[in-house]
Order: structure tokens, then C-alpha cells, then sequence
């Protein structure tokens, strides 16, 4: 075992981790293109989960469209907001 090794096999990312590095940045701006298109779109869009249909995000016309403030329906089920 050496004590103070200089180069320690953990100290930096293996050249083959690089490009996964690159696909992290081009999936950050991807994400800040859906975020930007998804806010500003001009109809109503709401994302639910699956299981139990909580909104988990809302973009500004859906909530007008029920006359609710977009952070109210957040965490809300779409059986809380809909007709029977």
C-alpha cells in the first residue's frame, strides 16, 4: 500500500468518461429548451404521474384555463380538478 501516492486511481475521470460529459451538457440545454417551450406555449399543458395522476407541473395558460395560479396546482390529483 503506498501511502501518498501522487496519482491515486480515483483523482480525475477516465478519458472515457468525456463524452458522457458532453451528452450531460447537450441534455442540460435540452431540458432548458422543453422547460422554455413547455412555460410559454400558447395552449394549456399540464405533466401528471402516472400512478396516481398528482401534477407535478402546470404551464400558465392551463392553470388560467381553471383559474387557479400555477404553483396552487401543483400536487394536485386530475380528479381533484375534474368533473366525474
Amino acid at each position: 500500500m503506498v501511502v501518498n501516492d501522487p496519482n491515486p486511481p480515483h483523482s480525475a475521470a477516465p478519458i472515457s468518461a468525456l463524452p458522457a460529459l458532453a451528452d450531460s451538457a447537450d441534455l442540460i440545454a435540452r431540458a432548458a429548451t422543453y422547460a422554455s417551450a413547455f412555460h410559454q406555449a400558447d395552449i394549456g399543458l399540464a405533466v401528471a404521474d402516472a400512478d396516481d395522476g398528482a401534477l407535478e407541473d402546470v404551464n400558465p395558460v392551463f392553470a388560467a384555463m381553471l383559474g387557479y395560479d400555477p404553483g396552487a396546482l401543483c400536487g394536485c390529483r386530475l380528479d381533484d380538478i375534474t368533473h366525474p
